[in-house]
């Protein structure tokens, strides 16, 4: 099994769709969210069925398959993000559309509000998953990065990068604004 243990916004949805397509595996995305993907996480664990998942750091506690899968023999990736500035624009985003996956390749024009609290919220929720990341007890056997997988670049993908919203400079301004300690 592989196990990927991120933060949000850092292309671990991505990376995990291609290593179960390259190995020819399940990929079980965030089994705390969707049932189905709680069960067949728990049927390939008991099964010693091989798959690939992937947990945000914050869920882990949230399901107790998740810390015994961690515990597990399995090949451990912890995948963050070097860009702070993107990932909370791309965080706000998503967030603030509810839409966390562009499946095409362009969405019509669109513009996000812009509230301060919640980029205060995605400040907080991002510094305080990297904090859990820094401080995770599990060792992992790769610790990379967004920027250094260049997932980008990736040609066969179900998944866009996010079209940018009308107002992405007054975004990136609020970011910038209420991320202080980010340059």
């Amino acid at each position: 099994p592989i196990v990927i243990i991120a933060n949000y916004r850092t292309g671990s949805s991505e990376l995990g769709r291609q290593l179960a397509k390259h190995h020819n595996v399940h990929w079980i995305p965030e089994p705390c969210h969707f049932p189905i993907n709680q069960a067949l996480l728990e049927n390939c664990y008991n099964s010693k069925i091989n798959y690939v998942t992937k947990f945000i750091v914050d869920q882990i506690l949230l399901l107790p398959i998740h810390q015994q899968v961690i515990d597990s023999d399995s090949f451990k990736i912890c995948l963050t993000r070097q860009d702070k500035l993107a990932q909370a624009v791309s965080y706000y985003i998503a967030r603030q559309c509810n839409t966390w996956r562009q499946t095409s390749p362009a969405v019509p024009t669109y513009s996000v509000a812009i509230d301060e609290r919640v980029m205060q919220e995605v400040d907080q929720i991002l510094t305080q998953n990297d904090q859990l990341l820094d401080n995770l007890s599990t060792v992992c056997d790769l610790v990379t990065s967004y920027e250094e997988l260049e997932l980008d670049q990736l040609v066969e993908t179900d998944n866009y990068k996010t079209t940018a919203p009308d107002n992405l400079d007054q975004v990136i301004d609020l970011a910038k604004r209420v991320l202080s300690h980010v340059k």
